[in-house]
């Protein structure tokens, strides 16, 4: 089973997918990592995931996101840290919820209104949450995989 982290941009997606990965010796996927490597693969320009959003938009990025998401739905038993955004999407959420158990992780938003605007679906899409600046929620997590 994959566990698939979800949550507002700067909960800790990243760094707790790959403390699990670590601890659980399983991969560890990051969406917003693959974005990248596929956008310079593409345009050889080697840019941030917040560059290429400002650049190219949010419907561009979001694709991209989509495109991401299509390209990982086989893997197994891996840690999947998805961007901040990446469940807006309908399709992004239908496909991710076959995947695996979603793990959100709550923390502090510093752009309220975004996150008061995003709370809704990250509550409705979780089968977990935990507060990514508690390793025992961390430790607890573990203990369930």
């Amino acid at each position: 089973m994959n566990l698939i982290l979800f949550g507002y941009r700067g909960a800790g997606k990243t760094t707790v997918g790959k403390f699990l990965a670590k601890k659980l010796d399983r991969p560890f996927v990051d969406t917003d990592w693959l974005i990248k490597k596929r956008y310079f693969k593409k345009w050889k320009r080697e840019l941030s995931v917040k560059e290429i959003y400002e650049e190219y938009g949010e419907s561009f990025f979001r694709q991209e996101e989509s495109t991401v998401i299509k390209s990982i739905f086989k893997i197994k038993k891996s840690i999947i840290a998805l961007g901040g955004g990446s469940l807006l999407c309908k399709k992004n959420r239908e496909l991710v919820s076959q995947m695996g158990l979603l793990v959100y992780l709550y923390t502090q938003p510093v752009d309220h209104k975004l996150y008061r605007e995003r709370i809704g679906g990250y509550q409705k899409m979780q089968a977990i949450t935990i507060n990514a600046g508690c390793h025992k929620s961390i430790q607890l997590l573990m203990r369930y995989v």
